[in-house]
């Protein structure tokens, strides 16, 4: 997905979004919990010393440890603010976490498909768990989730999104509808289904290994922790944001020759439906 902003909107939203940004930084260095940017995010950081020029969101990462000390601590994080995750929010369709501004709309067509309109302006919390060093046994683990997000995502998604031919349309909306009746009967509520996703993920065992598994790109994504700390401080806009120490290798892994300016075509942000900000000004895309 790309949308093209309107260049007021974006540096508004952007602002927003270095509000949250700066709350998680102060909250993050007050309670010695780390966080490093990681994504767009992080090649902003690096290539711009701020936010890649078309991005529209914030892409942060936390180890398990930090970010359950981040939901124990919530209730002093600054007011305003929602913490979004499979177990904090019976609506939520993803497993991974949003810190969104409450009073705010940033609605997606995923949340939209999910009757989940009224999620505000956020950052994503990537949630890094050890893993095996062992690359057969990495993958066996990572098929074990993806079918657990599938079925996460058929019980979840309201109105699911099929691309391809008609026929392949055809046919995968069957198997989704097939899929989401399989979630009722068998009794696989959101909760059993983030137990299960949980179960699949979170281990205490230290493998000095680590990777999300909230989306997609789990083996772009994985690194040695000792390529993470210890973490650096850079300039961000106005601000700072906290960077793996060996930020390099992780960004070539999973980008390639990140430093290069992708054309249009190969540009990705959020592009949501709908924006409502702070002042209750409201912008609709759709």
């Amino acid at each position: 997905m790309y949308l093209q902003y309107p260049q007021d909107v974006l540096e508004k939203l952007q602002n927003e979004e270095r509000c949250i940004l700066k709350d998680v930084h102060d909250f993050c260095k007050e309670h010695d919990i780390n966080y490093f940017a990681i994504g767009g995010t992080l090649i902003g950081a690096v290539r711009h010393r701020d936010f890649i020029p078309w991005d529209d969101d914030v892409d942060l990462g936390m180890l398990r440890e930090d970010f359950d000390k981040f939901v124990s601590l919530f209730d002093r994080f600054p007011a305003g603010y929602e913490l979004c995750t499979p177990d904090t929010e019976n609506r939520y369709y993803s497993f991974v976490p949003k810190l969104a501004k409450k009073g705010t709309l940033f609605m997606t067509d995923l949340a939209d498909r999910s009757d989940v309109r009224d999620m505000g302006i956020f950052v994503e919390i990537f949630v890094f768990e050890n893993v095996s060093a062992d690359p057969k046994e990495r993958q066996k683990q990572i098929r074990r989730v993806i079918n657990t997000k599938i079925l996460f995502n058929a019980h979840q998604v309201k109105r699911p999104v099929t691309f391809g031919s008609k026929p392949v349309i055809a046919i995968k909306n069957v198997v989704k509808f097939l899929l989401k009746g399989y979630t009722h009967i068998a009794g696989l509520t959101q909760e059993k289904l983030n137990q299960r996703y949980l179960d699949q993920t979170v281990s205490k065992e230290e493998t000095g290994y680590a990777a999300y598994f909230g989306d997609s790109t789990t083996e772009d994504f994985l690194t040695k922790k000792a390529d993470l700390f210890p973490l650096q401080e850079v300039p961000f806009g106005a601000d700072t944001i906290m960077i793996p120490s060996n930020y390099d290798q992780l960004l070539k892994q999973a980008y390639g020759d990140y430093m290069t300016i992708p054309p249009v075509e190969g540009r990705w942000n959020q592009a949501p439906l709908k924006i409502r900000f702070s002042d209750q000004t409201e912008v609709d895309f759709r």
